[in-house]
């Protein structure tokens, strides 16, 4: 029985983390080179200036919300003993892959990422 109550609480604690990591992830800034659209927060306006920038004309790389979403769900498919690595691999390769979809990181993205780390 006691064993039992230990591994609970060590799932309890690992939960926690992964609920810290997540809120840290999710507490990110949004990019301020967007706007969003007051009626529909998941669109918004880039400017042609800021794709030019990056040489990025897909928009979901300015949507840093959505890259915070995805890093959350990666998180949380991701053993507790593995997100470290998996943090360290996302900033060196500069993408996620979550669902088989292939997530770009903007390069704010990945310096937050750092900072949590």
């Amino acid at each position: 029985m006691e064993l039992k109550i230990k591994i609970s609480e060590l799932q309890d604690k690992a939960l926690n983390i992964k609920n810290e990591i997540n809120s840290l992830i999710l507490s990110m800034p949004d990019n301020s080179d967007i706007t969003r659209m007051e009626d529909n927060p998941n669109c918004f306006v880039v400017s042609v200036r800021t794709l030019i920038k990056y040489d990025n004309w897909d928009t979901t790389f300015y949507d840093y919300r959505r890259q915070q979403r995805k890093l959350v769900e990666k998180v949380n498919e991701t053993e507790i003993t593995n997100i470290v690595t998996m943090l360290e691999e996302a900033i060196d390769k500069k993408f996620i892959t979550v669902n088989k979809e292939k997530i770009m990181l903007h390069p704010e993205v990945i310096n937050e990422l750092k900072r949590i780390l």
